[in-house]
């Protein structure tokens, strides 16, 4: 069966290599940066590298390499494998999360799956995202979160292999952050590769990431396991106090 049933899995894995990116907009935003991305991999980057990845409309100028699994990017193909979340989520206010879901089945599907299979991948991303109980209910009645995981359930009805997302947990309560990221990290393990930006998260969301990125005045800080930002910045001489959120030390120290 061919389309974007969830419980299959993805139909292949991306892994994303951009080196000696800079991008200009008035300023220079970002200045000669390099990140790797793992396939299947759960990964924090900054807001600024996050929209270069996705080729959102308004990164008009940019320069340097941006490679998909080795070999560099083409870039109809890779709008049509990866998806872009915005921070913004932008539903429907009248339609009702089953609707929203079935209108996006069939404009992206096609005639790729029948209505049959359209309404069983339907059924699959509501399971698995937790909106079963708000299937019935009007988007503009939904609270922020269902409105976040609406967003994200929208995207994934053809099975993209990345996901690209701007600051998922912007306006959701401690909970409804949870969640999100809980849910983004179940993606992850399911075979995507998910980037997104989150300004300070928590220690325990922190915690959550496969690989993190930090990018301070335009360049890179630091990249790797969120675990190691700590020691890292130690070896510099920049100690961590105890009972201190890693992901607020390693984004205000450097500044």
């Amino acid at each position: 069966m061919m389309g974007g049933v969830v419980s299959s899995g993805v139909r292949y894995s991306v892994a994303m290599r951009c080196c000696h990116l800079r991008l200009h907009i008035a300023i220079p935003v970002l200045k000669d940066t390099s990140s790797h991305t793992e396939r299947s991999h759960f990964n924090l980057e900054a807001v600024s590298l996050v929209c270069t990845l996705s080729v959102t409309p308004w990164c008009l100028e940019v320069t340097g390499n941006i490679s998909i699994n080795g070999e560099p990017r083409d870039l109809r193909q890779f709008r049509r494998m990866s998806r872009y979340i915005m921070q913004e989520d932008l539903v429907q206010p009248f339609l009702t999360v089953h609707e929203s879901m079935l209108i996006a089945a069939r404009l992206k599907l096609g005639n790729a799956l029948d209505m049959t299979h359209k309404i069983q991948a339907v059924e699959e991303i509501l399971s698995m995202l937790r909106l079963m109980g708000a299937r019935n209910t009007q988007t503009c009645l939904l609270s922020g979160g269902e409105k976040k995981r609406l967003s994200i359930a929208l995207e994934l009805v053809n099975n993209p292999p990345a996901i690209f997302l701007d600051e998922p947990t912007t306006g959701l309560d401690d909970l409804a952050s949870t969640q999100c990221i809980s849910l983004l990290k179940m993606l992850a393990e399911g075979g995507r590769t998910v980037v997104c930006s989150i300004h300070t998260p928590s220690a325990r969301l922190f915690a959550m990431f496969d690989h993190v990125y930090i990018v301070a005045e335009g360049q890179c800080v630091f990249q790797g396991a969120g675990s190691n930002i700590v020691p890292f910045l130690s070896s510099l001489g920049m100690c961590c106090p105890t009972h201190y959120n890693p992901a607020d030390f390693g984004k205000h120290t450097p500044s």
